[in-house]
């Protein structure tokens, strides 16, 4: 992968080869960053929609949107390849579906992320995000971090 090629990001069907491959390296991830935890994460399910981008014909990250309430998405499934990283897909892939949540008539985004991922909080932050209480399946698990996004 050369520093200078733009990633593409695709819709893709949430069983597509390519984003359970990446959505596999993601839990297996959070199993080295939260050990024992890992499989609480939430899991893919028919009503994503998934978004993964691509270097050439190579899955480099992904991320996904589904319906958390009426007028509201959230983001799930964010990962970017090791060595893909700190090259901008992980805004790619966030702004691509921040772009879906607000053709699917969303007003807001919300996300659940972890204490232990730094660059995640890192990047949330810079795009928007604000802190929230913890919400859904995140209220009570004290590593997890809440955020929401109002789409414009």
């Amino acid at each position: 992968m050369t520093s200078h090629s733009e990633p593409d990001v695709r819709l893709v069907a949430s069983d597509s080869p390519d984003f359970v491959v990446l959505a596999s390296r993601l839990d297996a991830e959070l199993e080295e960053r939260y050990p024992g935890l890992a499989e609480d994460a939430p899991r893919a399910s028919k009503d994503l929609e998934a978004i993964v981008a691509y270097t050439g014909e190579t899955p480099v990250g992904c991320g996904a949107l589904c319906e958390l309430e009426s007028g509201v998405g959230e983001v799930t499934r964010m990962f970017v390849a090791p060595e893909a990283r700190r090259r901008g897909v992980a805004r790619l892939v966030l702004a691509a579906l921040e772009a879906r949540a607000r053709a699917s008539g969303y007003s807001a985004v919300r996300l659940g992320t972890g204490v232990r991922q730094p660059e995640a909080l890192a990047l949330y932050e810079s795009r928007g995000y604000r802190r929230i209480p913890l919400f859904g399946e995140y209220q009570g698990a004290d590593l997890c971090v809440c955020y929401e996004k109002t789409l414009a």
